[in-house]
């Protein structure tokens, strides 16, 4: 649990009635209204207020353990909206002062106060606040600490592409994850194009690399692969679908060149030909296939998979109605398991010989049953077309 607070005035949330389990304390971003408001408009930035600047963790005796600081960084507001909507403000203000009525009648010293009106139009805008950089010290022993860093990096989408990790040793990690519409060469593969074109964003592959030295593109080329996967879909009739998933078997970390094909001193030039190969079915060096799915229902969920890592096949039970997952079975196929509710006219490859003798749940003597329906199935046997 976490409990934010202003510059200046800390309050803590603690673990336990008398901190015996340690606790933390907060400080988020309540940034001056004046950086907070539009160009020509008082009206705030929600998206930049609130952040959480540092987090500073305590143990039972109340010594410092862990403290985190992030940084953010706010993308250019977006006006878009402002060419369909706009709203505007009306203020009436009674300047203490009347004028004559202007007709004549009875009650010659009546008269109407003396009002202005002002108005005031302005346009919705949004914007985000991207978390940039997180540095994290864990305190060993007094005030000495272990200090590590992070490093976050978004695409053109905003989408989170690049996180890059240096720990106390000064090693570099790099996470890249790759979404569909960062391939070089999407067209080579129908499925790839075909989500681009619906202007769908998918991860369709995560990769680790400890980084090189030199400068670009020579730390490209002396990176080594740590770990990658790949996640493959298939997209018929307008559905996306989850189709498969690899990962790397590796008894040591490879180069650049041996995970792409490109060669140093070469352009580097549609590094992802490992992605395209993958949403082509075809075998992959350095990669095993943990699982993929091999049948799927009429809304695109998935009933059987294969689990290659554990050398077994799940299956998957699915509420019609609610889209809901119901049960998971291992060293099963779809066609050989059953299940209904008895809720919907949907019997779940049961077959129910007598459909009249599903009848509301709260006439069966004794109750103790739950939803709204049940079968009778005492006097009329309810069997499997596929069992």
């Amino acid at each position: 649990r976490r409990h934010a607070a202003a510059d200046g005035d800390p309050r803590a949330d603690r673990d336990g009635d008398d901190g015996a389990r340690g606790h933390r304390l907060c400080r988020d971003q309540r940034l001056a209204l004046a950086a907070q408001c539009d160009e020509d408009k008082q009206y705030l930035k929600s998206w930049e207020l609130g952040l959480v600047l540092e987090i500073a963790e305590y143990d039972a005796g109340n010594r410092l353990v862990t403290k985190t600081i992030n940084q953010y960084e706010p993308t250019p507001i977006d006006h878009a909206a402002s060419a369909y909507i706009s709203s505007t403000k009306v203020t009436r203000v009674n300047t203490g002062n009347g004028v004559p009525v202007p007709f004549n009648g009875p009650h010659p010293d009546w008269f109407y106060a003396n009002k202005k009106v002002f108005t005031d139009t302005y346009y919705p805008f949004t914007g985000k606040a991207l978390l940039a950089y997180t540095a994290t010290q864990r305190y060993v022993a007094g005030n000495a600490f272990i200090y590590d860093t992070t490093r976050y990096a978004y695409d053109g989408r905003q989408n989170l592409s690049e996180i890059t990790t240096r720990n106390s040793k000064g090693q570099i990690d790099k996470t890249i994850q790759v979404y569909n519409y960062s391939i070089t060469d999407p067209q080579s593969q129908p499925t790839l194009a075909n989500m681009n074109n619906s202007n769908i964003e998918k991860i369709v592959s995560i990769e680790r690399w400890r980084e090189g030295s030199g400068a670009y593109p020579d730390n490209i080329f002396s990176r080594k692969l740590l770990s990658s996967s790949i996640s493959t879909f298939l997209y018929q009739n307008g559905f996306l679908r989850r189709k498969a998933v690899y990962t790397t078997k590796l008894d040591a970390p490879i180069s650049y060149s041996d995970y792409t094909g490109i060669l140093p001193n070469s352009p580097i030039v549609n590094p992802y030909a490992k992605i395209i190969a993958a949403f082509q079915g075809q075998a992959l060096t350095n990669f095993e296939k943990l699982n993929e799915i091999s049948v799927y229902d009429n809304d695109g969920n998935p009933l059987e998979t294969q689990m290659n890592d554990q050398y077994a096949t799940k299956v998957t039970i699915w509420d019609q109605p609610t889209g809901n997952k119901l049960a998971e079975a291992i060293n099963c196929h779809s066609n050989e398991i059953a299940y209904t509710g008895f809720e919907t006219a949907a019997t779940g490859n049961f077959e129910v010989l007598n459909p009249n003798q599903v009848v509301p749940a709260n006439t069966i003597p004794g109750g103790g049953i739950n939803g709204r329906y049940a079968y009778l199935i005492t006097s009329n046997p309810l069997q499997s077309r596929i069992l």
